[in-house]
């Protein structure tokens, strides 16, 4: 959890302008902070987000911050901040997958050269065939002014707000665990997981603040991108390096494909994706202000996009193949509580089954079989609640710890991040 302190120290100006100062010469590596030549990068290193990644990653605070910096580009920029941020900053990022379309040794050597001026030259002349080496249809080429004075300070004034919204909120990564980060010695984590539930696209306005009825305002960021609780879970178990399946309904357009192509680039096997042609993909729509606050909109296309009983059946081999079988409330209910029957034909060796029961279902409550069929139920308190006793607010998980709730089920609140265990369910040797 996050200190009230990290809030108050974390300044997105005074961080942008640390990566201003570090995008000359060689750019952001880690022997340039370890020399101290970049002046005050004490706002970099000192980010509660730097502290957990070398924490989590058992690498010093400079190596901490390279790695941190690199990791939220690829993450939270989109395709064209991306290919800037990483020149500008001599990250590197790129490199092999422009070798591997093509690109000439010699522009990709001055891309991440010593001298900024020559990046900044390189990146201009090959703007077109850096963006079609990564998949992505180029803009206009900016002219060197607007490249200096206008894009670079948007860009690196995004990835400092990025980095304040790591700062806060997150573990200090994205991929808490990479398999390329591992110590020496400790093997890759095993075993196959299956995730049930949605695949949609987010479309995320980062605003100062909510505007007033009837009025508008402007935003300062904007990122389309694939989402859905299932899709994020499947992604970061895949990221930790586990065999992940999706079982998911993904329409047949553009932006369908899209989002599966996502998932393989993710290493998420998609051969378990449910598509339907002529069909458009769901949007969630978020309003995100500045400290990471916001609303969301969903716009799931129930009509079109939704995974049958039968569709879990002609899955089955995989549920009974898994380790770990994660569910979301994304489905409809008899899908849900079909998935989880599926899962426990065999009592003996069944799938660790985990449950994030988010948004809960409306009017409709789940039976109690189903609910003693799962392990673990992952959850904010206030969706928890739903599961409570009625009359009981506010809801806190710790009291009903090891009590009654409804229907005599008698699961456990494990921790206040509210992640409660069914003590009925036997989990998979």
């Amino acid at each position: 959890m996050t200190n009230r302190n990290d809030k108050q120290t974390a300044d997105p100006l005074l961080l942008a302008g640390v990566l201003e100062k570090l995008r000359t010469h060689d750019g952001l590596t880690a022997p340039r902070l370890h020399s101290g030549r970049a002046a005050s990068t004490a706002p970099l290193l000192e980010l509660a987000a730097t502290r957990r990644y070398a924490s989590v990653h058992d690498l010093d605070l400079p190596s901490a911050a390279v790695a941190l910096v690199r990791d939220c580009v690829r993450s939270d920029l989109d395709s064209a901040q991306q290919i800037v941020a990483d020149v500008i900053l001599a990250l590197g990022l790129h490199s092999e997958t422009y070798a591997s379309a093509n690109v000439e040794g010699r522009v990709i050597q001055s891309l991440y050269t010593t001298s900024l001026s020559r990046r900044r030259e390189t990146l201009l002349s090959n703007w077109h065939i850096l963006h079609r080496a990564l998949g992505h249809e180029p803009g206009e080429v900016p002219s060197d002014r607007a490249l200096r004075g206008t894009t670079e300070p948007a860009i690196l004034r995004e990835l400092a707000d990025q980095l304040v919204r790591r700062n806060i909120y997150s573990v200090g990564s994205t991929a808490v665990v990479t398999l390329d980060a591992l110590p020496p010695g400790q093997e890759a984590p095993t075993g196959r997981v299956v995730v049930v539930g949605g695949a949609v696209i987010e479309a995320t306005f980062r605003i100062k603040s909510l505007p007033a009825l009837e009025t508008s305002s402007e935003a300062y960021g904007f990122d389309l991108s694939p989402g859905g609780k299932a899709l994020i879970q499947a992604v970061a178990t895949a990221r930790l390096g586990l065999r992940t399946s999706l079982i998911a309904a993904v329409a047949g357009d553009r932006f369908g494909e899209e989002i599966i192509q996502y998932l393989q680039d993710e290493g998420v096997d998609t051969s378990l994706v449910k598509r339907v042609p002529r069909s458009r993909t769901a949007f969630t729509g978020v309003l995100e202000q500045e400290l990471g606050d916001g609303i969301a909109v969903n716009w799931p296309n129930r009509d079109q996009l939704f995974l049958t009983p039968q569709d879990l059946d002609d899955r089955n081999d995989a549920l009974s193949d898994c380790d770990a079988l994660l569910v979301t409330f994304e489905v409809p209910r008899e899908t849900m509580q079909h998935t989880l029957a599926l899962a426990h034909r065999d009592a003996d060796a069944r799938p660790l089954v985990i449950v994030t029961p988010s948004q809960p279902y409306v009017d409709e409550r789940i039976s109690g079989v189903s609910f003693s069929r799962i392990d673990y139920l992952v959850a904010h308190p206030w969706e928890l609640a739903s599961f409570a006793s009625l009359g009981v607010a506010p809801f806190d998980p710790d009291q009903w710890h090891g009590t009654s709730w409804r229907s005599g089920w008698r699961p456990s609140a494990c921790s206040s991040t509210a992640a409660a265990r069914s003590t009925r369910a036997r989990p998979k040797k």
